[in-house]
């Protein structure tokens, strides 16, 4: 019995060792890719006649590094939600320099400043048999709070891109329509934003991790994927891996305008309303009621949550988010065109920090820009309401500036009091910004620095001891390709007492009476002028009769 028993103690040990070594060998592949599996979003772009035109199934996560206060690096890890929205600037296929372009814009639902853009190409020489590839893809985020704890630059927009790509090249034409299939997760390394005003030395980074990916960019028909060509990785392994597992979150490291195209079908997904790192996508945090879906298309973040908006900005109302409770979010796909914008609350204080001008208003601009192919484009974005405000009063000329996405956009409104002090108006805007992607799609000078200013404006025009008050939609073009449009005003920039409006002068009664002046003083010139002709056709009648009524006398 011994003897049995020291016989069977190498196969017993043998037997543990081969469980221990396969249980081992599933920890550690489980261990490299977990967490909560991305949801795969099914999205489509259509054309003009409605039919569909590029095809793309995919589940991806971004690695964004980002610099912490104390100048070390970090990582943040997010899932593209399954239900993004496919913004009106995606494109079916069109000719642009030798080359079929196609791209494909998603926005996240409950923030329009997080999304992904993707432009595929193909060489349109080729009369049969063509390769189409994926050549441009752009990340685009805010530095959230939640999503980048300790960040040194909190809620900045950023949008690393690469462009000048050659991925997931496949061989496809109109006799042979093929898309591209990748299972077993396809890496993008190093999406870089060149330039940061802030710190000049910063570039931050973005690593797209295609956890799945089906995309046909090209030759659609009846609306289904033609036969798939796979990517290496699915070839090197027997059996491809779920795809419902995503990379864990190390620790290392700006939208309101777009429109849907087509919904978002056969995704469902649990919603945070901001963005929660896979690690802890148990847990989602509540809803605050004010929270609210806007119908467009730029968003701004506050430090915890924000507010759809567009192009894309929305300014969220102050409030903050508890992390522990756990709540469903949905929300309806954007519309096609920039939310309303939100009014913003902006005061500017003198040096003993009185309020010395107070700029109640909603603004949104539209910009004619170049695109790919040297086709126009406009590019649409809200001022946020929690721009960082600055300026000065004077007797003369008071001014008030907004700065927002991270000091990349900066506006500033200048007012002036007339030389006899009986009425001001602003008289200057200045505009800076830069031709960010995610606002401006397929740009030519994708993150270029850009101005626009004008400097003759006479509006928001009220007397000397009042406010001026404007609840209607206005549009002001300030150049040949910006204009301003603006809603919900209320200014004073002289004279404010106790941090409060005097009275106003509302626009619409000085419209109106300007108009009736306009009309009676026209009315009048007109009844002048008739009155003019008549009289000297008549005197010019009864001087010919008189002399008729005479016999010439030799």
């Amino acid at each position: 019995m011994c003897v049995c028993v020291t016989m069977a103690h190498p196969s017993i040990l043998a037997v543990g060792l081969l469980v221990l070594y396969l249980w081992c060998s599933v920890s550690v592949n489980a261990g490299e890719r977990t967490g909560t599996a991305p949801d795969v979003g099914h999205y489509t772009v259509k054309n003009k006649r409605g039919e569909p035109c590029f095809l793309a199934d995919l589940a991806a996560t971004f690695h964004i590094r980002y610099v912490k206060t104390d100048n070390t690096t970090a990582t943040a890890e997010y899932a593209l939600p399954g239900n993004c929205s496919v913004a009106y600037e995606s494109t079916c296929p069109n000719r642009l320099e030798g080359e079929d372009q196609a791209v494909l814009l998603l926005h996240v639902p409950w923030d329009w400043d997080f999304g992904l853009y993707l432009r595929f190409a193909r060489d349109s020489k080729t009369p049969v048999m063509k390769h189409f590839w994926l050549a441009e893809a752009v990340v685009y985020y805010h530095q959230v709070p939640s999503l980048f704890p300790d960040a040194k630059f909190p809620n900045h927009f950023f949008s690393p891109f690469l462009n000048n790509l050659r991925e997931m090249e496949t061989k496809s034409g109109i006799f042979k329509r093929r898309s591209f299939l990748c299972e077993s997760g396809l890496t993008i390394f190093n999406l870089t934003f060149p330039y940061f005003e802030e710190a000049p030395g910063v570039h931050p980074t973005a690593d797209l991790i295609f956890d799945y990916i089906q995309v046909q960019p090209f030759d659609v028909s009846h609306d289904k994927f033609a036969p798939e060509v796979r990517c290496p990785q699915d070839h090197d392994k027997s059996t491809p891996p779920p795809i419902t597992t995503t990379p864990v979150v190390t620790s290392e490291i700006p939208l309101s305008n777009a429109s849907i195209i087509v919904p978002i079908t056969n995704a469902t997904t649990v919603l945070p309303t901001s963005m929660i790192p896979l690690s802890n996508a148990s847990t989602l945090p509540t809803v605050p009621s004010n929270v609210t879906v806007g119908p467009a298309s730029t968003l701004e973040p506050t430090n915890s949550s924000y507010t759809i908006q567009p192009a894309s900005s929305v300014a969220p109302d102050n409030h903050t988010t508890p992390a522990s409770t756990t709540v469903p979010f949905t929300s309806a796909a954007p519309p096609t065109v920039p939310p309303e914008p939100p009014q913003g609350r902006y005061v500017v204080k003198n040096a003993t920090g009185d309020v010395c001008l107070l700029a109640y208003m909603a603004l949104q601009f539209d910009i004619t820009y170049v695109k790919y192919g040297h086709r126009h484009g406009i590019g649409a974005f809200n001022v946020p309401t929690d721009a960082v405000t600055s300026g000065f009063c004077g007797k003369k000329i008071s001014n008030i500036s907004l700065s927002f996405y991270g000091g990349t956009f900066e506006l500033t409104l200048s007012f002036k009091m007339a030389d006899r002090e009986e009425a001001f108006h602003l008289s200057s805007v200045s505009l800076h910004y830069v031709e960010v992607p995610g606002i401006f799609p397929q740009t030519e000078t994708p993150n270029a620095k850009r101005s626009a200013s004008n400097k003759t404006l006479d509006i928001f025009r009220a007397s000397s001891g009042k406010s001026y008050r404007c609840s209607e939609d206005k549009d002001f073009v300030l150049t040949a390709n910006v204009t301003l449009h603006t809603r919900q005003v209320h200014v004073q920039a002289f004279g404010v007492s106790k941090g409060q409006f005097s009275a106003a002068e509302d626009c619409g009664k000085d419209q109106s009476s300007h108009e009736l002046v306009a009309i009676v003083t026209g009315g009048s010139l007109a009844g002048v002028i008739i009155i003019v002709i008549v009289t000297y056709f008549v005197c010019t009648r009864t001087r010919r009769t008189t002399r008729s009524g005479y016999t010439a006398i030799n």
